[in-house]
């Protein structure tokens, strides 16, 4: 009797609820269906990266076909192969504008209207008139120093203004 070569298209279409849980069908390189006591469909994917089990979703069926969710898992595998978590939580890339927003929202709270509007002042004269769409991956703690440095040597202000 020949080896069953993953799922068919019949097979995931008529896949229905059991009542009492979850269940799931089985496909080939670790993706399979799980099917929710509601009727719902999902299309999810079992590997391992580094050591450690990891499972992650491929889309919703009907949206995402058999054939989708096959193409997902292939790419996924590829990126294994290569030493890459295809699923690992990407950092968002953050300026120095951002990161002054993000200041700007949690420690200018604790200061007076006075002391904000002068802080503020210093940091945009400083800072963000200086390299405001920098990355700030690309900022190192020299760039800072030879900033703020820089602008404490014209006697006005010391970097302890700034923060």
């Amino acid at each position: 009797m020949p080896k069953k070569q993953g799922l068919s298209e019949m097979e995931v279409r008529k896949a229905k609820p059991d009542a009492a849980k979850r269940y799931t069908l089985f496909d080939t390189g670790g993706l399979y269906l799980e099917v929710s006591p509601e009727g719902h469909k999902w299309w999810r994917l079992k590997y391992t990266f580094e050591g450690k089990v990891k499972r992650k979703s491929l889309g919703v069926y009907p949206d995402i076909s058999l054939k989708d969710a096959r193409e997902r898992r292939d790419e996924a595998r590829t990126q294994i192969a290569k030493g890459i978590d295809p699923f690992a939580k990407k950092e968002n890339a953050k300026t120095l504008l951002d990161v002054y927003r993000l200041y700007e929202k949690t420690m200018m709270s604790h200061y007076s209207e006075n002391t904000i509007r002068v802080k503020k002042m210093y940091l945009e004269k400083v800072i963000l008139s200086t390299c405001p769409n920098k990355n700030i991956a690309d900022v190192s703690s020299d760039d800072f120093y030879s900033i703020i440095s820089e602008y404490s040597n014209t006697g006005r202000y010391s970097a302890r203004d700034l923060l």
